[in-house]
């Protein structure tokens, strides 16, 4: 899916982050469940390749997500080494058991904090929703020096890398 980053460039979430965040809608009795967003820029576009998934030392509950930053971290370390510094953590996902997500007030806090405390090249952080409906209806922002804003999907576009 193609979202506009508030007329600075597009953002391109790939269908294996998609699969990833369908993967762990909460539907029935799953707890929440969340990860990094890690991808490249292209010529003003970022391509988000890569949703990490829960790990086991994570703390999910049904209204609550936690993951263990240090575990997160080695990851997205490994990933941004083997790419040749190319690929750089560009944001957060989580899920939250509602059809239509917003942020709550503990996000919007948290993503204020990671924000602060990160290194976010390109000057914001990705902040993904992912609700019990359909994964178009998922909550996309980003979060930057400002404050935290929901940024428009523009389309669909699929990545080909042949």
């Amino acid at each position: 899916m193609l979202y506009n980053n508030l007329g600075k460039r597009t953002i391109l979430l790939t269908p294996e982050v998609l699969a990833t965040f369908s993967k762990y809608q909460q539907t029935g009795a799953k707890t929440e469940a969340g990860g990094y967003l890690i991808g490249q820029e292209f010529g003003g576009q970022l391509v988000v390749e890569v949703a990490t998934e829960p790990g086991a030392d994570d703390i999910r509950k049904s209204f609550f997500f936690k993951r263990n930053k240090n575990r997160g971290q080695k990851f997205v370390d490994e990933i941004w080494k083997a790419s040749g510094r190319k690929m750089i953590i560009a944001g957060e996902w989580h899920s939250h058991p509602e059809k239509f997500p917003t942020p709550s007030k503990t996000d919007i806090r948290e993503s204020m904090k990671s924000f602060a405390k990160g290194h976010f090249p390109l000057g914001f952080m990705l902040i993904v929703i992912v609700g019990k409906k359909a994964i178009v209806h998922s909550w996309v922002g980003i979060q930057n020096k400002s404050g935290l804003f929901k940024i428009n999907r523009i389309g669909y576009q699929f990545w080909r890398d042949d």
